[in-house]
């Protein structure tokens, strides 16, 4: 029996964080063996004892005894890093590829199942990869945040993607000028003055409105107009002709530039006559020589316009590739960049580190590394199928990079105050890393100490009730009250039978702020070896999760929860 439940343990402390669940255990247990669940009491007492023990066991203590039971275990998990992204369709003698996101803000990892397959893809192949700040100005709903500029180079730094070359389309609007006058004049364009309404409305008729007829020449003068400004916004458009009777009425004579008066952070107010995103992709990923344009598959109408004004004229782009990928969604948290400002604005996050932006600054201020963004975006590769994800992945990804580096200390949240007495002198040596020599905490304890243990250990612990103080002996309890608990020195015996095994704190311990993934502030006691530690330090708080150091004085040290 217990071999049944250490194979079902390992494997669901694997796919869980390192911390096996009892009743998913039983279950996968009772499906192997259904006469098990004859004596329930027996299975379940098993089950607790087992993950206990796997629970205690270090993520690579775990892998090691799961693959050493079961060999196969993880390959589907092993086969699924393997895959990587597919090679390129078309010719790959030279890549040219883009990543343009708006500046609203920092990226984020929506962000980065675009910028880094781009990339990775120039890296494979050679070729070259172009960041192109996509700060047109568009619906009123989305505003150019100043700061992003920055802030989006930086991060595309941390995130070791070096474009060839940065462009800004606020610096290119010239060129999608002319090309609005070359497509007027081939007749495929008109100025439209319908109000916006009326546009939807003989969209959705099919019903072609009273400037599309007009000449060439006329939409020449009228186009001139917008641009010298006797339009102001709203009253005047130009639109491409495609078939209004479209069984899509999205691509009806779709908008190509329209007027706004919005003062733009890099040209002021030199411009009211700006393009519509698909326009503008039309103009550079022609210009730019872009060989593979990667993009979400809900950009699929872009495409069809992108296409459509390159026939209309005349420009070859049989070489040019196109691939659409499926939407990435997480499944626990939903990421808004447009939410996540609003609510910096309004004071309820603390800024784009905040946990809760799900900013790429966020992820690096708790401690998730690039390499594991890059390796966890990657290994999706670069399906039209939308999924949705589980954040254990990303975890376990970083989790691989950073465990067999994080130094470990003891940290208490919740303490309780625990009186250890008849302790006979004793100097306790623990590693700081269980399988490098990263050096060791030492104790000297001896007599009566005072611990600090946490409270979900200590509030079902009755009188006579044993238990082992990590690292170094077991004490009992014998007597519990509101302010503290008191218990003596059991053994130093680590076969003596105990019901945990727990983390602890002196009462020479240091104030620990925690901030958590929403945002939450939690407070404990870490301990005085603590002082070691450096700022910017990913440690692993033991039994607890990794977390980053983010501020450190004597008398607090604040830190970023990353994950078990």
């Amino acid at each position: 029996m217990k071999y049944l439940i250490l194979k079902h343990a390992l494997k669901n402390a694997w796919e869980h964080d390192g911390e096996a669940q009892v009743k998913s255990v039983m279950n996968k247990v009772i499906g192997e063996k259904p006469e098990l669940k004859e004596d329930m009491g027996k299975l379940g007492k098993k089950t607790n004892e087992v993950i206990q023990e796997v629970n205690q066991m270090t993520r690579k203590q775990q892998e090691r005894k799961l693959l050493e039971i079961n060999p196969k275990a993880l390959e589907e998990d092993k086969n699924k890093e393997d895959e990587g992204l597919p090679e390129l369709p078309g010719d790959t003698s030279k890549v040219i590829t883009r990543f343009a996101p708006f500046p609203s803000g920092p990226l984020h990892l929506g962000h980065c199942k675009q910028a880094i397959p781009n990339y990775e893809y120039v890296e494979k192949y050679g070729g070259k990869f172009y960041l192109v700040i996509d700060d047109t100005i568009g619906s009123t709903n989305k505003e150019i945040d100043p700061e992003a500029y920055e802030m989006i180079k930086e991060d595309m730094e941390w995130l070791n993607i070096e474009p060839n070359e940065v462009i800004l389309k606020s610096n290119r609007i010239e060129k999608y000028y002319e090309w609005a006058e070359k497509i007027i004049e081939t007749g495929k364009a008109y100025v439209c003055k319908c109000s916006v309404e009326k546009l939807r409305k003989n969209r959705e008729k099919g019903k072609e409105c009273e400037h599309r007829s007009n000449t060439v020449e006329e939409n020449k003068e009228e186009f001139q107009r917008m641009l010298n400004k006797k339009y102001g916004e709203g009253e005047a458009v130009l639109r491409l002709k495609t078939d209004m009777k479209h069984k899509d009425p999205a691509f009806r004579d779709r908008v190509l530039l329209r007027i706004s008066e919005r003062e733009h952070p890099k040209v002021g107010k030199k411009y009211t006559v700006w393009p519509m995103l698909e326009f503008s992709w039309a103009v550079d990923d022609y210009l730019l020589g872009m060989t593979h344009i990667i993009r979400g598959k809900d950009l699929m109408m872009e495409t069809k316009m992108e296409k459509y004004i390159w026939d209309c004229l005349d420009l070859d782009y049989s070489e040019k590739e196109f691939i659409h990928t499926g939407r990435m969604n997480l499944k626990e948290v939903k990421i808004s960049s447009s939410e996540a400002a609003k609510k910096i604005k309004e004071g309820e996050y603390k800024g784009w580190d905040d946990p809760r932006t799900w900013s790429v600054k966020s992820l690096k201020k708790r401690g998730i590394t690039s390499e594991a963004i890059k390796k966890f975006i990657i290994s999706q590769g670069i399906s039209e199928s939308s999924s949705t994800i589980p954040l254990n992945r990303l975890y376990a990804e970083n989790r691989k990079i950073i465990d067999p580096e994080a130094r470990r200390f003891y940290y208490v949240s919740d303490p309780v105050k625990v009186k250890v007495k008849n302790i006979p002198k004793i100097d306790v040596e623990v590693n700081l890393h269980p399988e490098k020599n990263m050096g060791k905490k030492k104790y000297r304890l001896e007599e009566e100490e005072t611990f600090y243990l946490p409270r979900e250990d200590m509030n079902n612990k009755e009188k006579g009730d044993k238990l082992r103080l990590k690292g170094a002996f077991s004490i009992e309890v014998t007597e519990k009250n509101d302010e503290y608990i008191e218990s003596e020195f059991s053994s130093v015996d680590l076969k003596e039978d105990v019901t945990d095994i727990i983390q602890w704190v002196t009462g020479d311990y240091k104030l620990v702020e925690v901030t958590h993934d929403n945002g939450e502030v939690e407070r404990g006691y870490g301990e005085k070896h603590l002082e070691k530690v450096e700022k910017e330090e990913i440690i692993q708080f033991e039994r607890y999760g990794f977390v980053k150091i983010n501020e450190k004085d004597e008398k607090k040290i604040k830190v970023s929860y990353a994950h078990k």
